[in-house]
């Protein structure tokens, strides 16, 4: 049927639990709960808790752009496909920068992992 393997059950409600989990762990109360100092045992500073959960989207707007970007690599590719190598990468080059606002590494070159 549809199970996996380890956890012997339907693959639809294997991710249920972390994904119930993955928002209780963002209320300040359980924080306190199920957080400590690894060397003295205290629980994390208010402060702190509040930096953490000011902090829980700060990546999800890199990711938007970033799977915009993708796609649009992708529209590109197929609507006008380049004619070189070079062109391949300058699409790549002017397209990231523009939509992520982060410029390529030197010498990056994700079109050869690109499928």
């Amino acid at each position: 049927g549809n199970m996996t393997r380890l956890a012997k059950c339907p693959r639809d409600f294997m991710e249920a639990p972390s994904q119930m989990l993955e928002n209780w762990c963002w209320d300040k109360k359980i924080l306190k709960l199920m957080s400590k100092h690894v060397t003295t045992g205290k629980p994390l500073s208010d402060e702190l808790i509040d930096k953490l959960v000011k902090s829980r989207f700060v990546n999800a707007s890199i990711t938007t752009l970033n799977n915009i970007f993708l796609s649009s690599v992708d529209l590109a590719l197929h609507m006008t496909p380049p004619n070189t190598v070079e062109e391949a990468q300058a699409l790549v080059d002017n397209l990231r920068p523009e939509i992520t606002m982060l410029a390529n590494p030197p010498g990056w070159n994700m079109l050869r992992n690109f499928c």
